[in-house]
């Protein structure tokens, strides 16, 4: 009668890939002599294998968890800025409210309405409020050279918006070429060029 064959790819692979020592495998194999396998598993490097296949593992788990951890944080970031963007757009609406003049309830006649006149904004208010808006847009709050308003090419309506908005506070701090009013604007002149930045 021959030697015994086993399937050692197959007792390779467990033993690689588990925990157990080559009794152990040989014994839930149903293998008699344990000692042939040790000597193969020797020859064949099964305990560097076993090394390298642990080590592996460990970096792919590193892997998921820091991915994991990169998507939750992208996830938090995501919604802060969501956040801010709304409560950014509430306040601009009440600040917008508070400019104009309007009629409110008398709290202590609601019969009568009382008028709450609107805060007054002068140009030089309107840039610091562009440039909080730029650097929130990540646009640079001053520019060294601005040629005018280029509205040639594609441009979506937020840049265009953005550009026309960029000339506006331009023009309001150099404090405009002439004197008196500035044209129709809702917003009152300033005395002279005002130094923002």
């Amino acid at each position: 009668m021959g030697p015994t064959k086993h399937d050692y790819l197959s007792l390779e692979r467990e033993y690689v890939e588990g925990s157990m020592s080559i009794r152990e495998l040989c014994r839930t194999n149903d293998i008699k002599s344990w000692s042939a396998v040790s000597t193969y598993a020797k020859k064949h490097v099964w305990e560097d294998k076993r090394v390298e296949f642990r080590r592996r593992l460990r970096e792919r788990e590193t892997a998921i968890v820091t991915q994991r951890i990169a998507e939750t944080r992208a996830d938090i970031v995501e919604k802060a800025m969501t956040d801010a963007i709304n409560v950014a757009n509430r306040a601009i609406f009440a600040f917008l409210d508070s400019i104009e003049d309007r009629w409110v309830e008398d709290p202590e006649n609601p019969d009568r309405k009382v008028l709450v006149p609107g805060i007054p904004i002068a140009a030089g208010d309107f840039v610091k409020i562009m440039q909080q808006i730029m650097v929130l847009n990540g646009q640079p709050t001053k520019r060294e050279a601005h040629l005018g308003l280029t509205l040639t090419g594609e441009l979506s309506p937020e840049q265009a918006t953005l550009e026309l908005l960029r000339d506006v506070a331009s023009a309001a701090r150099a404090g405009g070429a002439r004197s008196g009013p500035t044209s129709t604007s809702p917003l009152p002149r300033s005395e002279g060029a005002r130094q923002v930045n």
